[in-house]
Formats: structure tokens, C-alpha cells, sequence
């Protein structure tokens, strides 16, 4: 290939390259289908984007909000509408009193923070955190959603509440004698405090009743208001209405499917997870990596092609041999190569005598050790006598080479004289 072809070829490929990252996947323009679920919602396990969209497929509409004042302007529809407050969510006086008096359908508490639920459920506390739930955990209570959702699967741990003297509180799914959800109605208004947060994730929301009883806790109205402190945007939600939703902040109604991004849609602290490394990279990097990584490998054929292959040139002068061995010679000797020298005494004089007992003279070159026992038995001496000339130790000398020299030259003759 010339240099000319190779630089086109690599300019073709990038510009392919170039138009493959540039054009996205069908799959990732095409709106979900009405009333189906993306399953790439359920590649977060940590995320309750799956349980959003099966609210979505019921009819409720969900709405991210970040401070109390967005969840007052429901007011007007706080009857059908389910309020709830993310673990992450700590708020003044002020702020629990002006949700109290909106008089939402449903308050859903995440979090167990004293002040938080003694403004909602009356007379209740917060209790410890138990460890180990390592068993399904069943009701226990005659409340309504959770006896038809049955027992649940909390997931090795949920905070625990107290019921206090008031029968007006109702416990449920004890843990140790100490209940995991509480339960208060007052004034139109059904109040819950759920101690898990994880029961409703994706990796265990298909689980014992966990599915059943998130969606009659999440699902109770036609509109869920999810108060947190923050969101991170998810557009393969389908009933998202709210400019966290996703990339598109004026159109409120079901989301295209797209990537999944880490964190799910969710509003709770403990299912939002936090975006990782490879979430946070540009989606064209991967393509921008592949075309530097096919234009370094064109570049280096490119260059390799140039060079030509080996070919041998006549010497502009001609050269004796003798000048050529002493030229060998000063440099042997110069670097102090006693050993590299000694060897190739050893490997020349092996392939001279190797025509004398019929041994291929490239074999005795290569291995001189394979005419120590002939040559010993011609001229009846002990075979490591011949060994040591032949296949011996190093000299360390000058002196000690010469040596060497001369009893491989005794050795040559006392052979062919024989």
C-alpha cells in the first residue's frame, strides 16, 4: 500500500467513524410505548424509577419539588394528591405547618426526623435503627394497605418509631417489638412514617409485598408531590411533570427513552444515587477514542511500509579480511570480551572438525558439546579434558584466552593428524 492510499484509507475511516458518532440509535429517540416499561429503568439497583413508572401506568403524575412553597401551590388539588418527604429533607416550623394546613390527601414520611413527624402524626416518635432484618417481616396491623400488600422485605435494616399513648397512631411491620411504619389519619389526611427506604428500589421491589405496598403508599392519588433537597434529572421517566424531569423542561408529559442516568428520578436520599465517572463523560468520547485509535494504527503501517524491506548494498570499498578480524579484535577487546570471544574460538574450531566424524558443521557450531566424545575417543583422551577446551568456563583474562587459542589450535591439528 503507498503512503498516498494508506493517508486516504485513514481519512475515509475517520470520516465514517465521524458519521457513526453523530448519528444516534433508533432506540434512543423513540418515545416508550403507552403503558410499557422502559426496562433500562431497572439497570440502577438503587433507583425507584421502575415503581415511578408503574405509577405512571395507573394514572399518577409525578412532580419533583425542592422547597415547601412549590408543594402550597397544589393547594387547590391537595386532596387528591400524595405528599412525600424525603429522608434528606429537614424543615423549620414554619415550613411543616404550612404543609399540615394544605390538607394533602396523603403525607408519606421518608426520613426520622423528630420534629418532621411529631407535626404530622401525633403523639409518635422516633425510635432506633435495627440491623439484621434478615426475615420477610409481616403487617401485624389492620390498616388497609399494608394488610393487602401482606409481608415485606426490608432489606437487612429500617429505622423504628414509637406509637406513644395515643391510640391514634397505629404501628405496623414490627422489627423487635418496635413498629417500621406508623399510621395517623386526621382531618381527610392519611399520614404515614415508613423507617425503610429501600423496600421500593428496584433490586428489591419485585420482592415479597414490596411492590404492593409502595404502590398503595406512592399511588393513593392521582398527583405525587416528592419533596428533596435535590434531584438528579431522569428522562426515561414517563409521568414526570417538572423541570427535574429531564432534558426537556417545557414539555411535562411522558419522556422519550433515553440512557438511564445514575440516580433514577426518584426523590429519596437513599435511592438517588450519586452520578459516577463514566456517567458524567460525554457519550461521543468513546467514538473520539476509536478514530485517534485507527488513525495511530494507520500512521504507524503508514510508516513502517516507508522504511522498505532489508535489502543488501555492495561496499563502496573492498575490505580484507584480516583487516575485518582485527577490527572484531580491538572492539572484543576493548569492551573486555573475554567470554563472547573465547565462545566463538570454541563455535570455529567445533565447525572445522565436525567433517571429520560426519557431524553437520552447523550442529557442531551451534552446540560444540556433541563432539566432545567423538573427538576424545580419536585421540584416546579423557572426554573432559576435550569438554574443557570445547564447552569449558570463560577466560578472565587476556592471558587466559590466548591460552585457549592456542590449545584449540593443538586440538585442530592433533585431529586431522590423526
Amino acid at each position: 500500500m503507498s503512503p498516498r492510499l494508506a493517508a486516504a484509507v485513514a481519512v475515509a475511516l475517520c470520516a465514517a467513524v465521524g458519521v457513526m458518532a453523530g448519528t444516534p440509535a433508533h432506540a434512543d429517540v423513540t418515545p416508550s410505548p403507552s403503558g410499557s416499561v422502559d426496562t433500562s429503568t431497572l439497570l440502577d439497583p438503587s433507583s425507584d424509577t421502575a415503581l415511578l413508572n408503574l405509577l405512571g401506568q395507573q394514572g399518577v403524575t409525578y412532580n419533583p419539588i425542592t422547597v415547601p412553597d412549590e408543594a402550597i401551590r397544589y393547594a387547590d388539588e391537595a386532596s387528591d394528591t400524595t405528599l412525600v418527604i424525603s429522608e434528606d429533607e429537614r424543615l423549620s416550623t414554619d415550613g411543616l405547618a404550612a404543609l399540615h394546613r394544605a390538607g394533602f390527601g396523603r403525607v408519606v414520611i421518608l426520613n426520622n426526623d423528630a420534629a418532621t413527624i411529631g407535626a404530622f402524626l401525633l403523639g409518635a416518635g422516633v425510635g432506633s435503627y435495627t440491623d439484621n432484618i434478615t426475615t420477610l417481616v409481616p403487617p401485624s396491623c389492620t390498616i388497609a394497605d399494608p394488610v393487602a400488600a401482606g409481608r415485606v422485605d426490608l432489606h437487612t435494616a429500617s429505622a423504628t418509631f414509637t406509637a406513644g399513648e395515643t391510640d391514634q397512631v397505629a404501628g405496623c411491620y414490627p422489627v423487635n417489638g418496635a413498629p417500621t411504619l406508623i399510621y395517623q389519619t386526621y382531618g381527610g389526611t392519611d399520614a404515614y412514617a415508613v423507617g425503610s427506604t429501600t423496600f421500593f428500589e428496584n433490586d428489591e421491589l419485585a420482592s415479597a409485598g414490596n411492590a404492593a405496598l409502595a404502590l398503595r403508599l406512592f399511588g393513593a392519588h392521582s398527583r405525587l408531590l416528592w419533596l428533596a433537597p435535590n434531584f438528579i434529572p431522569d428522562p426515561s421517566l414517563q409521568n414526570c411533570s417538572g423541570y427535574d424531569c429531564g432534558s426537556d423542561q417545557n414539555n411535562p408529559g411522558p419522556m422519550p427513552t433515553t440512557t438511564i442516568t445514575a440516580g433514577g428520578g426518584g426523590g429519596s436520599g437513599s435511592s438517588a444515587s450519586r452520578p459516577t465517572l463514566t456517567s458524567l463523560m460525554p457519550s461521543w468520547i468513546w467514538w473520539a477514542l476509536l478514530q485517534l485509535l485507527v488513525a495511530v494504527l494507520l500512521v504507524a503501517y503508514w510508516r513502517g511500509r516507508r522504511l522498505g524491506a532489508v535489502v543488501t548494498e555492495q561496499l563502496p570499498v573492498t575490505v580484507r579480511a584480516a583487516e575485518t578480524v582485527e577490527g572484531h579484535a580491538r572492539l572484543y577487546r576493548r569492551a573486555n570480551a573475554h567470554g563472547r570471544a573465547a565462545e566463538l574460538l570454541r563455535k570455529a574450531t567445533a565447525g572445522r572438525l565436525a567433517g571429520y566424524f560426519g557431524v553437520p558443521a552447523a550442529r557442531a557450531h551451534a552446540d560444540p558439546s556433541v563432539l566432545v566424545a567423538p573427538v576424545a575417543a580419536r585421540l584416546n583422551v579423557a572426554q573432559d579434558q576435550i569438554a574443557d577446551l570445547l564447552t569449558g568456563k570463560a577466560p578472565q583474562s587476556e592471558a587466559e584466552l590466548v591460552l585457549l587459542a592456542d590449545h584449540l589450535d593443538q586440538l585442530e591439528q592433533e585431529v586431522r593428524s590423526s
